[in-house]
């Protein structure tokens, strides 16, 4: 960051006094919601504090529904509430459409609160370019504690087996996935505490006819009858990744 004359002196010399860590530390002080990786350029940020305007809402089974909710949040007053249920696979999804940008590494996190032990989410990232849409994808299976990737054949492929989580609505995590769309691979997954390399791992991807644009998409699943709820909080999508 520079510092120096008023805004309206335009061609006055500046001088950097304030370090990148320095402004993360700033950010932090200020409430941001980016706090975890804090790296790449923000393109889209949702932390759910005015409406469920950005998303649109699917429902998979009855007494789905996802909207926003002061019971648990991870920044500021709001995080979106996921239901699922009442029935056994029942599921609720948000999607969140973004313009294309230039060839780059994307970066997508979020945080999820859980209470349950029999549920899943997943974080997808989709990009539609030159009539494919290209998937990319991580996601929790909770009955298991398995952690993974979609790979190129569509197939999970576990990142770690015995990932295991406090379930407590309070109690929220964040995961981050970066991928390269210039080259259609991924790059790497951060959890607290962990990254895994997946430098070179090709994105699955299928035809479709639509134009160039993203979606961001998260899914959460109710594996057994009865209602189950998540918390999600603080959407980023970021370019200019390392």
């Amino acid at each position: 960051m520079t510092h120096g004359y008023e805004d309206l002196a335009g061609r006055a010399p500046k001088k950097v006094v304030h370090s990148l860590y320095d402004l993360g530390e700033l950010a932090t002080r200020l409430e941001s919601p980016n706090t975890f990786d804090r790296l790449g350029d923000t393109m889209f940020m949702d932390s759910f504090e005015y409406n469920m305007g950005h998303w649109e809402i699917s429902t998979g089974g009855t007494a789905s529904s996802a909207d926003l909710s002061e019971l648990a949040v991870r920044s500021k007053r709001y995080s979106c509430k996921m239901d699922a249920g009442n029935v056994a696979n029942a599921s609720v999804q948000i999607t969140a459409y973004n313009p294309y940008p230039y060839a780059t590494r994307l970066g997508l996190e979020f945080s999820i609160a859980m209470q349950y032990t029999d549920d899943q989410w997943e974080l997808i990232l989709y990009i539609i370019k030159d009539s494919k849409r290209y998937k990319a994808e991580i996601g929790y299976h909770h009955p298991s504690n398995v952690l993974y990737y979609i790979d190129e054949s569509n197939n999970p492929v576990e990142l770690e087996n015995a990932y295991l989580i406090f379930a407590w609505f309070k109690n929220f995590y964040t995961y981050k996935m970066v991928v390269d769309i210039e080259t259609m691979q991924y790059v790497r997954v951060l959890a607290y505490g962990k990254l895994w390399d997946l430098e070179g791992k090709n994105l699955y991807y299928d035809d479709v006819e639509m134009n160039n644009h993203l979606e961001i998409a998260i899914k959460y699943t109710a594996l057994t009858v009865n209602t189950k709820t998540c918390f999600v909080d603080d959407v980023i999508l970021t370019q200019n990744e390392p």
